[in-house]
């Protein structure tokens, strides 16, 4: 109640001094808000893990909304008597089944600026960790980037792996004719709970069109990003090699099978990757 009053009289205060008058009226506290990547968590569990036992990626599987992290406290409790390993990758596994064909799951696809674009679709099967995602095309227009016709009926197939910088969408008529495909690259994917993943827009995208062409969409806008310190010089030179890594392998390729067996070749190998990553912490 002292602290209302007091910044009820500071309130007064300042409606008193003259509206044409610069300069600072008083210090206020600088907010920031951090957003912390999965590969962040993984270098937070690696220094956790210094002072008590820590399971490999405890903060991301803390972060996973429907999943019970008293779990997690318990199994650390029992670290001395168990294998960390073991258990993170069985903790891994369980976050990561997916349930049963045809069940709805959301992308939270985040962008620079904060805004936020939810895309829904159902899923059809998982392989090696990779997720297969049928979304149904639901108004009709032309694909960004790709430059061709948009119909209603149309359907694409998304193939998402936690981890991944890469998310690949391959966009079909309803007839099953291949239209071209439409490659993101974000901040590595996470899980937000058993059907919901979330990852940050780059802002830079990859086209493969279906007679070969390949093109990159808004790369002026990831440079614009990077020289306001949106993204750090590592993660800045690590998605330039990526995409000429990428370009180099893909061209010619016309077929959604070719397209994506130069994918999966080039995949940064998500769940893989954040499980060595998570392998090199001490124990």
């Amino acid at each position: 109640m002292v602290e209302l009053e007091e910044l009820k009289k500071r309130a007064l205060q300042l409606a008193s001094r003259d509206k044409k008058e610069i300069g600072l009226l008083c210090r206020g506290d600088a907010i920031v808000e951090v957003i912390f990547s999965l590969d962040d968590k993984i270098k937070l569990d690696e220094l956790r893990n210094q002072v008590v036992d820590t399971l490999k990626w405890h903060h991301y599987f803390k972060s996973v909304a429907d999943f019970d992290s008293t779990v997690i406290d318990w199994i650390e409790y029992l670290l001395d008597c168990c294998d960390r390993e073991k258990a993170s990758i069985k903790i891994w596994e369980r976050i990561h089944d997916c349930g049963k064909a045809g069940r709805e799951v959301v992308l939270e696809h985040e962008r620079l600026n904060g805004e936020v674009v939810y895309l829904r679709g159902l899923r059809e099967e998982i392989n090696n960790g990779v997720l297969k995602i049928k979304r149904l095309i639901l108004s009709n227009g032309v694909y960004d980037g790709l430059g061709v016709e948009k119909k209603k009926g149309d359907y694409a197939i998304t193939y998402l792996s936690v981890g991944e910088v890469l998310l690949p969408h391959f966009y079909y008529s309803k007839d099953g004719v291949f239209k071209g495909a439409y490659i993101n690259l974000n901040s590595p994917i996470e899980a937000k709970s058993s059907h919901r993943y979330w990852y940050i827009d780059l802002g830079v995208d990859i086209v493969v069109a279906s007679d070969g062409e390949v093109k990159i969409v808004d790369f002026e806008e990831f440079e614009e990003a990077f020289k306001q310190g949106l993204i750090s010089e590592s993660l800045y030179n690590f998605i330039k090699e990526l995409i000429n890594s990428f370009l180099e392998r893909v061209r010619g390729e016309r077929s959604p099978q070719g397209i994506y067996s130069v994918i999966e070749s080039i995949f940064r190998r998500g769940g893989a990757r954040a499980r060595s990553k998570g392998a090199d912490s001490g124990s």
